[in-house]
């Protein structure tokens, strides 16, 4: 087979874009302008069969412990193309790939909003076919996490949607409801107003829960991509002050919720739940299909992402297996460098809770 693989700088955008667009197995995250925002640690390349771009793979290199993995929304193909055939040699390029760079594994994470792997199971996905894992670890230790993302079907009736909700959900929606709030969409030229109150809520919420802020370089990142209908904002009001916002990634009649916040007030905090009420009416009004609120961990309910992830299964909708895992291309230096730092940092995580419940 007369394959190529060409370095994401030697394609021209407007190539690479118009073949994502094409793809079903790409999404947003396969956009040059998301492979933009980090293109120092980007290793993204094409896939030419015989002159002909069938295939783009997004990947970053980045520290994990003291060692370096290669990981991204990873691998899509075009289906013109025998993918029996170029596994073997995609997977020949990845491990040169990650061997140039020094790193010890490659992590694939799809985009489950891409419409090929919608609900695909890891037995009919390029995981399976590259040899990799079925899962990550995800940062929590040592044992692979399988994980699902919860997903709300669009394509019904809101009544429907909404009788997935659960029944404290149901009343907050009730409650702020009356409160008569106005709600605001936009995906494309965005006011200075809005954007600021997107950003004081932002920070607000952020320093309430101790977590860090996006920094001012990735704020202004994620409005240019807002005013390039890459993203859509909604900001929730009551009278002329903004309380509640959320921040999608929009793309093919998907959304994903990449971010929100809401006011610290205990009169309005029931709002953070109708925000999303009031974004799924106006996305089945744009004609959307899917709205992902996010991932659950079944395996480590009692941490904060498990936490997280309990809580956005809480508006119903349907649980979609997350397609990720991992290819390990250098057995020791992934064991000395990334295997037992993890282990020792659980260990030290399990003693230090132990103590402090005798205490």
């Amino acid at each position: 087979m007369d394959v190529q693989f060409v370095d994401f700088h030697d394609i021209p955008v407007p190539i690479w874009n118009t073949f994502v667009d094409s793809c079903d197995e790409c999404w947003a995250y396969h956009k040059a302008e998301y492979i933009q925002v980090d293109i120092a640690n980007s290793h993204s390349f094409a896939i030419l069969e015989g002159g002909k771009m069938c295939g783009v793979c997004v990947l970053y290199s980045g520290r994990e412990r003291f060692g370096r993995i290669l990981r991204g929304p990873g691998l899509s193909l075009d289906n013109s193309v025998s993918k029996k055939k170029l596994y073997p040699i995609i997977k020949d390029y990845l491990k040169s790939l990650a061997n140039r760079n020094r790193c010890c594994a490659i992590q694939f994470s799809f985009p489950i909003l891409a419409p090929a792997f919608s609900r695909l199971g890891f037995l009919n996905s390029h995981l399976l076919n590259l040899g990799f894992s079925s899962s990550l670890r995800w940062g929590y230790g040592i044992h692979y996490l399988p994980s699902y993302t919860n997903v709300l079907d669009l394509r019904g009736t809101v009544e429907d949607i909404f009788s997935g909700f659960s029944k404290g959900h149901k009343w907050d929606c009730h409650k702020c409801e009356k409160m008569t709030p106005s709600y605001e969409y936009h995906d494309g030229h965005l006011e200075d107003r809005l954007w600021n109150d997107y950003i004081s809520i932002h920070l607000e919420t952020y320093e309430r829960t101790g977590t860090k802020p996006f920094s001012r370089e990735y704020l202004n990142r994620l409005r240019s991509f807002i005013e390039r209908g890459l993203m859509a904002l909604g900001n929730l009001y009551i009278g002329t002050e903004c309380i509640a916002s959320v921040l999608l990634v929009t793309y093919k009649k998907r959304a994903f919720y990449l971010a929100g916040g809401i006011r610290e007030n205990k009169e309005i905090r029931h709002c953070g739940t109708y925000i999303h009420l009031l974004t799924i009416k106006e996305l089945k009004n744009r004609g959307y299909e899917y709205y992902e609120l996010g991932q659950s961990y079944p395996s480590i309910k009692e941490s904060k992402m498990g936490k997280i992830g309990e809580f956005k299964g809480t508006f119903g909708g349907e649980k979609w297996p997350i397609l990720a895992g991992e290819l390990v291309v250098n057995e020791l230096a992934y064991l000395l460098r990334i295997i037992f730092p993890n282990s020792a940092r659980r260990i030290l995580q399990i003693e230090k809770a132990k103590w402090g419940r005798k205490s």
